[in-house]
């Protein structure tokens, strides 16, 4: 099964290569940005299908978790990937965990809503307080579906993909119809909620992570092969693209994380790479 979605991913990157999206909107080549990529560890055996990274609040190490049918549970890593500490989340299942963030106060939330079929209407984002190990729950739904599942042509409401900035959770999606890739926002808190379309913007790229740099207030898109970076200064959106960047096919590549201005990386075939930004 891993061959054949690697011929299909190759096969969607040989059909809509990279310098379409640099014309459409504006990118420019993000290759004077990075020196080069480096693989700088290997995941743990427990950690199988890593399908999002993010960082621990306060510290140097990251956080990951696995796909959907694994245990709940989180996994707390040094930057090279050692393994620091399992954490299961009981009271829980992982029906399809893709995505994990951490907000300025040290809550944690996971990303229940694969939607590989976009029949779900059961997307929920957990909260888990690590300081308390409590939990609740995010539930929501996109204003744009109405159809569960839509046409083929309109397979646009699978995510893999979200950050934590300003109080809201922001999504993007993971498209696999036609039709541009579109960025919604959701509360904090918990509740359950018809999240907003904040933007959307045509990539040809499916998009599989995401990262928020508060710093240098930049977004970092992650899709197989390919990293888009954001100018997100004045409001979180996607009117100002900086860059896109070719950094090579790493398997099924779905966590990304900002270390300072480098990207750390992890894919599913459990290795972790880190592109380096140049001095």
């Amino acid at each position: 099964m891993y061959k054949v979605f690697a011929v299909y991913i190759l096969l969607r990157s040989l059909a809509f290569p990279c310098h379409k999206d640099r014309s459409i909107n504006n990118f420019s080549n993000a290759r004077r940005d990075f020196a080069k990529l480096e693989k700088v560890g290997r995941l743990p055996e427990t950690v199988t299908e890593s399908s999002g990274l993010t960082n621990v609040a306060g510290s140097s190490n990251v956080i990951t978790l696995n796909d959907g049918g694994n245990p709940p549970e989180i996994f707390i890593l040094n930057q090279n990937g050692g393994l620091i500490q399992q954490v299961p989340i009981t009271g829980l299942k992982n029906h399809d965990w893709e995505s994990v963030t951490m907000d300025n106060n040290g809550n944690l939330y996971i990303g229940d809503f694969g939607n590989n079929s976009n029949k779900r209407k059961d997307l929920t984002i957990i909260k888990y307080n690590t300081l308390n190990k409590t939990t609740s729950k995010i539930q929501l739904s996109y204003p744009d579906q109405s159809e569960f599942p839509p046409t083929p042509s309109e397979l646009n409401f699978d995510c893999e993909a979200m950050f934590w900035a300003n109080d809201l959770l922001y999504l993007i999606s993971k498209n696999r119809g036609k039709g541009p890739v579109r960025l919604y926002s959701v509360p904090s808190q918990e509740g359950k909620y018809t999240a907003t379309l904040v933007d959307s913007i045509t990539i040809k790229g499916m998009i599989t992570g995401v990262d928020y740099n508060a710093e240098k207030k930049e977004l970092a898109l992650l899709s197989y092969g390919y990293i888009y970076i954001f100018n997100v200064q004045h409001a979180v959106n996607f009117k100002s693209p900086i860059s896109v960047a070719y950094y090579g096919r790493l398997a099924q590549s779905e966590g990304i994380t900002y270390l300072q201005n480098d990207l750390l990386i992890s894919n599913e075939a459990g290795k972790l790479f880190r592109l380096k930004a140049k001095k």
